[in-house]
């Protein structure tokens, strides 16, 4: 199916304008295209506004700016385009794109992102460290709220800053970081790595987790310091404390998962 068939399928099942975005995800969640590059979304854009600069009223979509489509079936009169193009980006988002939605969206990205699964077995193994990380990200931004709510002190402060602050990191790299292995997983499938270009994969891994474990005992190393040389300041220890937990994360989880991959290269 090609980029505007597949576009003409998704915009007819959702009944209403989408951007460029959401039809080529959708597109590739149902396997309607096949992506061969790094930006299908852009290969999706730049379909659809060439077909409709080249053959106009002969196609069936019509371009609302801000890289949104719709159906031209809907009967959308020149007016409603030209206020479709005139209103100010979030009028014309409001009005395309309903603010509930855009919420359940970031929810429907993260639970397809967890429950996706990479079919090479490093790339599996990368992707359940990252699915952990992200939920202790979360875990932990939960945590750092709920001391600021709760009885609040220098101490509780400076520990709930930690709590977020690596929350917000943890969760953010996570992320990003599944996807990319989602990615790496799909090329590496179709171009059949070959056993050393795995090896060197591993190798690659291994070095990663050791870097991680590092960063782990630094943070580790310095909260301690912080927490038992600062005892006239409260934020201060409790900013040391927080330094301390996150980096025992970072340290037990890094080794856990070096030994998991020697552990599984030895059987292999």
């Amino acid at each position: 199916m090609t980029f505007a068939e597949a576009a003409e399928k998704i915009l007819s099942e959702a009944g209403k304008p989408l951007h460029f975005r959401d039809i080529t995800e959708r597109a590739i969640e149902l396997e309607l295209i096949e992506v061969d590059g790094q930006t299908p979304w852009n290969s999706m854009n730049g379909t659809l506004r060439r077909l409709i600069r080249q053959q106009g009223n002969q196609v069936p979509f019509v371009s609302l700016g801000d890289g949104v489509f719709g159906l031209r079936e809907w009967g959308l009169s020149p007016r409603d385009l030209i206020r479709a193009r005139t209103a100010s980006p979030r009028e014309r988002r409001q009005k395309l794109v309903p603010t509930d939605y855009k919420w359940r969206a970031v929810g429907d990205a993260i639970r397809d992102r967890l429950v996706q699964r990479p079919g090479l077995p490093l790339y599996a193994q990368v992707y359940r460290g990252l699915s952990g990380l992200f939920v202790w990200g979360l875990c932990s931004i939960v945590s750092g709220l709920v001391l600021l709510i709760g009885h609040r002190s220098p101490f509780i402060e400076g520990l709930a800053s930690q709590f977020l602050l690596w929350g917000a990191a943890h969760s953010t790299i996570a992320f990003r970081g599944m996807g990319s292995v989602i990615q790496q997983d799909q090329a590496a499938t179709k171009a059949e790595f070959t056993p050393p270009q795995m090896e060197t994969q591993k190798v690659w891994y291994q070095q990663l987790l050791l870097a991680s474990a590092a960063v782990g005992l630094l943070a580790m190393l310095f909260g301690w310091t912080m927490h038992n040389r600062r005892e006239d300041e409260p934020r201060q220890r409790g900013t040391g404390l927080g330094l301390f937990t996150q980096g025992s994360f970072w340290l037990v989880a890094s080794l856990l998962h070096l030994w998991l991959a020697n552990d599984r290269h030895t059987r292999d």
